[in-house]
């Protein structure tokens, strides 16, 4: 299963190509069309979410209402040297998460054709961003592919490991075969002497047999001279 896991992540990564896109858009913001940045990420949209989220605390927090998020006095630096109200919205659609952002100064909703320049840098700002959260994405696929990489190391040493384990039980196999097949060999040998052994002794007991009888009739012969003795 982790071998499976790592080959889909390298097939996902081989011709892996993102690349962020920020556009002016319009959101519906309290029933009125607003135009803004925005750009799609394909990825998680609570991620994707959660991250938005922390760089709204950071430029001064947010209340959200409606799923709109606002700022009402921000601080971005790279923006803007005051502080400005930032409107926002993360949405997932078809083509992706889309993180959308308009700001305002004096109840007046700035563009591109008014403010060319706080507009490349909130552009650049959601660029950043956006290639911020696909970085971070991949290096968690990092991680991940990292971590099911060391397992299949593991589990290839356990198998060579085990193969070298095997090759030895083998060996120490073929050498007890041999002592075995050797005692076979030479319990043979020892029944064939066994045997004849027996087939000696047979005749040796019936040769004793004989001579006990013999003995004991030589016996009753001098034990009847005395019967004999006047």
């Amino acid at each position: 299963m982790r071998l499976i896991i790592l080959i889909s992540f390298f097939s996902t990564t081989i011709g892996f190509s993102q690349k962020v896109i920020v556009s002016e858009t319009p959101e519906m913001i309290n029933e009125k069309n607003v135009m803004g940045l925005s750009t799609l990420l394909e990825l998680d949209e609570d991620l994707v979410r959660d991250a938005w989220e922390k760089k709204l605390k950071e430029w001064g927090g947010y209340k959200t209402k409606s799923k709109i998020y606002t700022c009402e006095k921000a601080f971005v630096p790279l923006i803007a040297n005051t502080q400005f109200k930032i409107i926002s919205k993360v949405l997932t659609t078809k083509k992706g998460v889309k993180v959308w952002f308009a700001f305002e100064d004096s109840l007046v909703i700035l563009n591109a054709t008014t403010n060319p320049k706080e507009y490349a840098s909130s552009s650049k700002l959601l660029h950043d961003f956006g290639l911020e959260q696909y970085i971070l994405d991949i290096n968690n696929q990092l991680k991940d592919a990292e971590k099911v990489l060391s397992s299949t190391v593991k589990e290839q040493e356990k198998m060579i490991s085990k193969g070298e384990s095997i090759r030895s039980n083998i060996i120490d196999n073929r050498s007890d075969k041999a002592k075995y097949e050797q005692k076979l060999r030479d319990n043979e040998k020892e029944y064939k002497i066994l045997k004849s052994d027996s087939t000696s002794n047979v005749v040796n007991q019936k040769a004793a047999n004989e001579n006990v009888e013999k003995m004991k009739r030589s016996v009753e012969v001098v034990r009847s001279k005395i019967s004999k003795v006047e």
